[in-house]
């Protein structure tokens, strides 16, 4: 994402807080395309991709003011999803779960709706295991669970070629999920999601 479309993203949010419905309708047309798309492809299901987004931009809206941007927003929206995507899963699976308030330490998702505290033991697990792999697999990884980038967008970003791109996503996630399934089998259904493309 360019610093132009970060900055105009910042801008946009700004006059959200302040109750702008045009600024609010530019974001969610910017973005409920790409964001849809990535939620059908994780659940499987139209209507609850629909249903999903909806709800995030409904709490974004409704929450703008609580929302302290760290990074870019569509970082945050991102990142958003993903948890609400756990959630989905976690709800389907019937985990039990509680409301967590106290996220603070969490950059950039200080305000979050519904997010399961194991979540975060999730999250910790899979940092964990990423981290023992081979620095450039790491890397790409993170580039692509993090901040959801193509993987178009991380060669780009990395200055390598797609393919490698490919190689090494597909590598890392066979040997993630190896260990994972030894490792974390209970949780195995969410910590795969978490890593799935």
């Amino acid at each position: 994402m360019s610093q132009k479309l970060a900055q105009i993203d910042e801008e946009l949010f700004t006059s959200i807080k302040q109750g702008n419905h045009s600024a609010f309708q530019s974001l969610f047309d910017s973005y409920w395309e790409e964001a849809y798309a990535l939620v059908w492809k994780k659940t499987g299901s139209e209507d609850d991709a629909k249903d999903i987004v909806q709800d995030l931009f409904i709490y974004i809206w409704n929450n703008a003011a609580k929302i302290n941007l760290k990074r870019s927003f569509r970082s945050y929206l991102f990142a958003a999803l993903k948890y609400k995507i756990i959630n989905y899963y976690v709800s389907a699976n019937k985990y039990a779960f509680v409301d967590g308030e106290d996220l603070a330490d969490d950059e950039n998702l200080s305000v979050l709706p519904h997010l399961p505290m194991e979540t975060r033991e999730l999250e910790k697990i899979l940092d964990d295991e990423i981290d023992a792999l081979p620095e450039r697999m790491k890397e790409i990884l993170n580039l692509s669970r993090k901040e959801g980038l193509s993987i178009s967008e991380i060669a780009f970003r990395l200055s390598i070629a797609e393919k490698t791109v490919k190689n090494q996503l597909s590598i890392g996630i066979g040997r993630l999920r190896e260990s994972l399934i030894t490792k974390y089998d209970l949780w195995l259904p969410v910590l795969i999601m978490l890593i799935k493309h």
